[in-house]
């Protein structure tokens, strides 16, 4: 098990009961926060769920897999380089625009079925 220099004031958050799931913003600090909710004993999904934001290799090869949100980079990455061509090859002053790109859950063992 990895715990980083936080691990204590990580593990007293995680002591009050009231919490009941986790949202991690990226693959190795939900990676580490899964190794403390085991090391705390809960039972996971049903007492502790966790989510996160990257899904990469790592959430889908540990025990349980974690549930993740699904942010699809390369067609954000792809998206916004089109965008931005177009912005520099017609060189308007036209308004910047916003596109919304919708994310997928990918539910595994870290969370109920819904």
């Amino acid at each position: 098990m990895f715990f980083d220099n936080n691990f204590l004031e990580h593990q007293i958050v995680l002591a009050d009961k009231s919490i009941d799931g986790l949202l991690c913003l990226e693959e190795s600090s939900a990676i580490t926060s899964l190794d403390l909710i085991k090391a705390m004993k809960y039972k996971i999904p049903e007492e502790m769920a966790m989510i996160c934001f990257t899904n990469g290799k790592l959430t889908q090869h540990v025990t349980p897999t974690i549930t993740t949100i699904n942010q699809h980079g390369k067609f954000i990455g792809e998206t916004t380089t089109t965008m931005l061509v177009n912005r520099l090859e017609n060189k308007s002053e036209a308004e910047f625009s916003t596109k919304i790109i919708k994310t997928s859950l990918i539910q595994r063992g870290t969370t109920l079925s819904i």
